[in-house]
């Protein structure tokens, strides 16, 4: 299948050599402005830091994290509790294990930071929280890191499974460790006591069995179908493992070993016959054949003048555009639309040529003119109540196969006559509007196969080379390619934008090839995860992505689960051959397949195990409840399945939607008949600064360490991955020099958690701005200010502050300690709010605003002019109920905070509660007074001035000319 575009002006073209010089020196020049760029900034740098530093110095991020991070883990303080207690209000969030390929990148930050915060609202308002971690083998990602490792430190060893299987474990052990390293420097409150692997032991129980009861229920089978290729990789590939790319009009790409030009359309003429003649024509193709039996490239130009001066000459043609001609070699049918007024044209040329036929007859006894034979063909035609044209089906059966009864065509490369058939996929619309059908190397064409009826002829084989027997036998498929262009059935070739498939992990175009696999039928399970959202028996937030999740689930197609890898989960498949028949038998293991081989065949077979691993999909799929228990194969496993699944909630990035989320819900209903989780939630993607996707190509990957801890520009360059290549290494390295002039600057973890929060809006993709996390670790600097604060006003006083903080009502208030408190009930009930929707943006943007603005700008500053005992327990009670709503989301600076002025170790443990005492108070519009007077360009106020008196209508003054209950500090 191809689609079209117009022809594009051919543009002068350097020679391989020029190209490179100029690239190099572009780079050069790049890197050179960029250096020079960083030396004009370095030292207004370095005075802004000695002066940031100076300014913001007090609190420690680093050394506040190191300790509680300790004391967490210790003293396994979000450790579930687990028992059959009904009366426990449970709530679960099993975290989406990342892979073991690296460490995280901010994505990853996101995840943690959005899931954290609800697992710690949750358990502040008394849950009992399960939040389980883990992570993925991520069988191709690994087993391609692991092999270019492997590659670089010894390529002897690249075939040897067992070295394999051990430098894969020792990778995963050692990212594995630096990932959990990770969670805890970001804060989770993970409990790592349940913490889990995919290739768990316990884990391949459930896969095994999962695979099993799929199987015998019939949803598994086994089938010769389409699917992507990587010749490079050598394995099966997930759509989600295809990058699709766009190839400008005669590009050079270096694939198989070589460049080779892509974006190019050519154009193929095909010739047309008569069905009526098919065997006549036929003997008449094999008879001129027999005189160039030798396949060499010779002989094939000299068949190709043979046919077209015996055959070729005497028939119509039609032109269809391909931009992979090697496969024509795989054609089995041309198609044609329906609707194709040029079949008239065809129809006429053949009517034409039997009327020429009847006119040069020697032995017509009757003479007729050419008009009056014309006639009486179409008048017979009529009689016998037949159209020669007629569309089989295309009336009553528009799904069945539409094959021509009377139109034949000729491949121009093999010369096998195939048939035309008709089809509306053929878009009169796209270049010719007709097309080339190869159903063994192309996905749409393969659908069309199977619609028609057609032959299924593979011509390239797992190495990408050319197997059908031709002079093109042996040769690497683009090598073909440019072969074939210079055969004469090739009448022209155009520049072309196209799309092309690419693996995400070797960068090899995809070859659609026909290979026999296992495939899970996902028809049912389909529209119960359909059902499911439809019906709100799982809520899907946001809103908007229930459409997606519609029209992916309505598309669904059969899974293939087959992966040609060492790293993964083994098939529990065995095969054994009888009559030349390869037999399969699913069983759990080797021992229980003889068993079950003896039952079916009365005898002893040898069996061989199925060499393929399991897509890393299919074992994600079960995560919700392999991860509980669920088959672990042990006795008393049940408890934590029972207690805790379906989960609560599961929340994930967007773009795993279908990938990962649709076949969990989809596994758990076929395995255990119900949900895997109540509530679905999904955030975007993180973006860097200017939109872009991040890459390690691109150099804009961060590790939220660096934004933690800080980091030069010279470690980021020097941690760039060395598994990218040197073109992408200077331009990552590009990359940092531009945006990332001066590194970047320490923020520590509770900036970093809040700033990506406040970015959460929905699944919007998120343009990352560190300057922004760098603002908020001076929100940190602020809060812990204002600590300092609270914590002089108490000593001062000699007051416990759990007195402050138990204190229901507080007895005679004035108007700025009610405006307080009624600002603190609304920060409360907008949080209650904000959590219940999952809009983390609202949460911050509350938190940011009642600090800075209500607390600290005024409340703190009018608590200084007054030392009254109700007001130092208001100013204390906000202070703390603050800390408790900050806690979620900077879980490090609250506890800090909540520990110094409690002094001791306690955990924050409950979440704030609405005043419930009469708050009513005309304070706001004092504070809105103040505001209007110092923006008044009437109102003269001394700077040197403490305090601005606001007289009110209808206040009274005291004997002294004051009234302090609206003397405030501006």
């Amino acid at each position: 299948m191809t689609a079209y575009s117009d022809m594009k002006q051919q543009k002068p073209k350097l020679t391989k050599e020029e190209k490179k010089a100029l690239k190099e020196k572009q780079i050069a020049e790049k890197l050179e402005r960029l250096a020079r760029k960083k030396d004009l900034t370095t030292k207004q740098t370095d005075k802004q830091k000695k002066k940031e530093t100076k300014k913001c110095g007090g609190y420690d991020p680093a050394e506040v994290e190191a300790k509680w991070t300790k004391f967490w883990l210790e003293n396994e303080t979000f450790k579930c509790k687990v028992n059959s207690d009904k009366e426990l209000d449970n709530f679960c969030m099993i975290i989406p294990p990342p892979n073991i390929t690296g460490s995280l990148h901010i994505g990853h930050a996101m995840m943690i930071a959005i899931e954290d915060a609800i697992v710690r609202y949750n358990r502040q308002n008394g849950k009992n929280v399960l939040y389980l971690p883990g992570l993925d083998h991520a069988g191709i990602s690994t087993q391609s890191v692991v092999m270019k490792k492997i590659a670089r430190e010894d390529s002897n060893k690249l075939q040897d499974r067992e070295y394999f299987m051990a430098t894969a474990h020792e990778w995963s052990n050692k990212y594995g460790s630096r990932i959990i390293e990770q969670f805890n420097r970001m804060g989770s409150s993970l409990d790592f006591s349940k913490q889990m692997f995919t290739l768990d032991p316990r884990v391949s129980n459930s896969v095994k069995k999962a695979f099993i009861i799929l199987y015998n229920k019939g949803l598994i089978y086994r089938e010769n179908k389409m699917v992507n290729w990587s010749g490079q990789m050598q394995t099966t590939l997930s759509d989600l493992e295809v990058n699709y790319k766009t190839v400008s009009g005669g590009e050079e790409l270096t694939m198989d070993g070589k460049k080779h030009q892509f974006g190019l359309m050519y154009y193929v003429k095909y010739f047309i016959a008569e069905k009526k003649n098919k065997k006549m024509l036929d003997e008449k193709i094999q008879q001129i054949r027999k005189k160039f039996k030798d396949e060499s490239m010779k002989n094939n130009y000299m068949l190709h003048n043979a046919m077209n001066d015996e055959i070729y000459s005497t028939l119509p043609h039609i032109i269809v555009g391909t931009t992979r001609p090697e496969t024509i070699l795989g054609d089995t049918a041309i198609c044609m639309n329906p609707e194709d007024k040029r079949m008239k044209n065809i129809k006429r040329i053949f009517e034409r040529l039997e009327v020429e036929d009847v006119m040069n007859d020697e032995n017509r006894t009757t003479k007729h003119t050419k008009e009056e034979v014309e006639t009486d063909l179409n008048t017979s035609m009529k009689k016998e109540k037949r159209n020669k044209y007629k569309v089989v089906g295309q009336e009553d059966n528009e799904t069945g196969p539409n094959v021509s009864d009377d139109l034949i065509a000729i491949n121009p490369l093999t010369y096998e006559l195939i048939p035309v058939v008709f089809d509306k996929q053929a878009d009169l619309t796209l270049g010719t509007g007709m097309l080339k059908i190869t159903p063994a190397h192309d996905m749409v064409d393969f659908k069309l196969g199977q619609k028609h009826g057609l032959k299924f002829i593979t011509v390239i084989d797992q190495k990408n080379r050319i197997c059908y027997n031709s002079p093109y036998k042996g040769m690497k498929r683009f090598e073909a390619r440019e072969l074939v262009k210079e055969h004469p059935c090739i009448l022209k070739v155009e520049e072309y934008d196209q799309i092309l498939p690419f693996c995400s992990r070797s960068n090899d175009l995809v070859e659609p090839i026909l290979k026999e696999q296992w495939w899970l039928n996902c028809d049912e399970m389909a529209a119960q995860a359909l059902d499911a959202v439809e019906q709100g028996e799982i809520k899907l937030f946001p809103e908007e992505s229930k459409a997606i999740w519609s029209r992916w689930l309505i598309n669904i197609k059969d899974w293939c689960l087959s992966r040609q890898l060492w790293w993964g989960h083994r098939i529990p498949a065995y095969f054994y051959k009888k009559n030349d028949k390869t037999e399969w038998i699913v069983a759990e293991s080797i021992d229980e397949a003889r068993k079950l081989v003896r039952e079916k065949e009365g005898t002893e077979m040898e069996l061989e195990q199925d060499g393929d691993v399991l897509d890393t999909w299919f074992s994600s799929g079960l995560w919700p409840f392999s991860t509980l228990g669920w088959e672990w194969g042990e006795k008393d496993n049940s408890e934590l399945l029972k207690q805790f699944f379906p989960n609560s909630i599961l929340e994930t990035g967007s773009d795993i939607l279908f990938f990962w989320v649709a076949r969990m819900v989809m596994l758990s209903y076929a395995l255990l008949g119900t949900k895997p989780f109540d509530t679905i939630l999904l955030h975007g993607i993180v973006r860097d600064a200017h939109g872009q996707k991040m890459s390690k190509s691109l150099g804009n990957v961060i590790d939220p360490i660096y934004v933690i801890e800080g980091v030069t520009q010279d470690e980021m360059i020097q941690n760039i991955s060395v598994n990218v290549s040197k073109n992408e290494m200077e331009r990552a390295k590009e990359s940092i020099i531009l945006d990332y002039p001066n590194g970047i600057p320490k923020c520590g973890a509770d900036a970093l958690r809040f700033s990506l929060l406040s970015y959460t809006n929905g699944m919007k993709d998120i343009n990352l701005d560190i300057l922004r996390v760098a603002g908020y670790s001076r929100l940190c600097n602020k809060i812990h200010n204002a600590f300092k604060y609270v914590e002089s006003k108490l000593t001062k006083m000699h007051k416990s502050v759990d007195d402050c903080e138990k204190m229901e009502t507080f007895g005679e208030l004035m108007a700025h300690n009610k405006h307080i408190l009624n600002q603190l009930n609304d920060c409360i009930a907008q949080q209650h709010k904000n959590y219940v929707t999952y809009n983390f943006m609202g949460v911050t943007q509350s938190l940011h605003m009642f600090v800075l603005y209500s607390f600290c700008d005024v409340h703190i500053e009018l608590s200084k002019a007054f030392e009254t005992e109700t007001d130092l327990n208001v100013l204390v009670y906000v202070f703390l109920a603050f800390i408790k709503l900050l806690h979620p989301t900077m879980p490090f600076i609250s506890q800090e905070i909540y520990c110094q002025l409690h002094q001791s170790n306690r955990i924050i443990s409950d979440f704030p509660k609405r005043v419930k005492q009469e708050l009513a108070s005309d304070f706001a519009s004092v504070l809105d007074a103040a505001k209007s007077i110092r923006g008044s360009n009437k109102a003269t106020v001394s700077k040197h001035a403490e305090y601005l008196r606001i007289l009110c209508k209808e206040t009274k003054i005291d004997e002294d000319g004051d009234n302090t209950e609206f003397s405030f500090t501006i």
